[in-house]
């Protein structure tokens, strides 16, 4: 193999690594909140949504879900989900993200 064909294989592969880390890092910032629905529901669509979302850890995620009126925090596990508060919200508007 000569010098000049090495090098651009070299270059291509580094070249396709870095894209698919670069995909990588995008998909794993904005695809969980497309897949979780968080943000602002479409008016009159959904009743139900999932207002914020936090990684406690690798099994744990604490989420604020809003059904009607009510917001509930609950703890989101891989096999159970927990209620840990709840309130009442006084107006139905939803949250810009």
């Amino acid at each position: 193999m000569e010098a000049g064909s090495f090098f651009q294989s070299l270059f291509a592969l580094i070249f396709v690594l870095a894209l698919i880390g670069v995909i990588a890092m995008l998909l794993r910032k904005y695809a969980g909140r497309f897949a979780m629905g968080i943000g602002r529901p479409q008016e009159g669509k959904r009743a139900l949504y999932i207002v914020e979302s936090l990684p406690l850890d690798t099994r744990h995620r604490l989420a604020m879900v809003r059904w009607g009126t009510q917001e509930y925090l609950l703890v989101l596990g891989q096999d159970d989900a927990q209620l840990i508060d709840r309130r009442v919200c006084e107006e139905q508007s939803h949250v810009d993200a």
